[in-house]
């Protein structure tokens, strides 16, 4: 979209962004005039309609404001949503915003997400599919996935958590902004694991070092004895699926050194593999035994 300077009048804000109120004239329009005449509900002098291209389907889109002054409104060639379109040219500014200052990119995420001992963006895993913040003390906060990165209130609490820093609320657009200044800073390093391959590689080492047993759900009185002893109660795999209890997990990892974890952080973790929480039982007479485990997905390996 071409850009064309501003001839507004010193000392008149609008209400988007600050920029000043210009009239719109017929032909091309930039992203501030079209935001500004949209902000102000089409009460422009002068105001007719420009044309400019559509940044989700890059189409002609025309921002059409009535003559009586009634409002304002967006509309593409190909019909994409007035809404979706404004959403877009907020996104575009503010990402020209963001570029448009002097400072480096990371020296840009620090003023974001006020974190001044940010030393490096990573995106982790061998697939790159996870993103850390690493500060100069060592200390990593962990951002998740890029589902994750797009929503604003899992970035802030998880740095938080981590750094004891409240970032401010952001509109979506402008969240959007940090992501993509996020991602374009990122270093990938294949070599660190992703929170997944992590939990993936102590459910391996566990089982690999544990007696695993193989039940049938639907024989009653195998079940039940197996049931006999909680203590001693381990993995098993039922139906081609693995069967495992948090606390033996937790306590053998933090018996043998392989990872330091309590048991809320471990069900987060198996969730995010899709694991699920299950309670077999059986029945001798009027007695009932029963254990929680949380049993994997269908087609789940672990390697051993």
């Amino acid at each position: 979209m071409s850009r064309q300077p501003s001839n507004a009048p010193a000392g008149r804000e609008d209400a988007v962004g600050g920029a000043a109120a210009t009239p719109i004239e017929p032909g091309v329009l930039t992203i501030d005039q079209a935001l500004a005449a949209l902000a102000r509900n089409g009460h422009a002098p002068r105001a007719s309609d420009g044309r400019g291209h559509c940044p989700l389907c890059t189409s002609e889109w025309t921002l059409a404001i009535s003559q009586n002054g009634n409002g304002a409104h967006l509309t593409c060639d190909s019909g994409c949503d007035s809404e979706h379109i404004r959403g877009a040219l907020l996104a575009e500014r503010n990402r020209a915003r963001l570029a448009d200052t002097p400072s480096s990119k990371l020296d840009q995420l620090r003023a974001q997400l006020k974190l001044p001992g940010l030393s490096r963006v990573i995106k982790r895993g061998k697939d790159g599919d996870a993103y850390d913040l690493e500060l100069d003390d060592g200390r990593r906060i962990e951002l998740g996935s890029a589902s994750d990165l797009l929503r604003h209130h899992h970035m802030k609490a998880a740095i938080l958590g981590k750094a004891d820093v409240l970032i401010k609320p952001r509109k979506p657009a402008e969240h959007e902004a940090v992501v993509e200044l996020l991602v374009q800073t990122a270093e990938l390093d294949d070599q660190v694991m992703t929170t997944d391959e992590e939990t993936r590689a102590w459910l391996g080492a566990y089982v690999s070092e544990t007696h695993v047993a193989t039940l049938d759900l639907n024989d009653s009185g195998a079940l039940y004895e197996y049931l006999g002893n909680l203590s001693c109660l381990g993995p098993f795999i039922a139906d081609g699926r693995l069967h495992v209890r948090l606390r033996n997990i937790a306590t053998w990892l933090n018996r043998t050194g392989g990872g330091r974890v309590t048991v809320p952080e471990l069900s987060m973790r198996l969730a995010r593999l899709k694991f699920e929480t299950t309670q077999p039982s059986a029945r001798n007479g009027d007695q009932t035994r029963k254990a929680r485990y949380w049993r994997s997905p269908a087609g789940f390996e672990v390697e051993r």
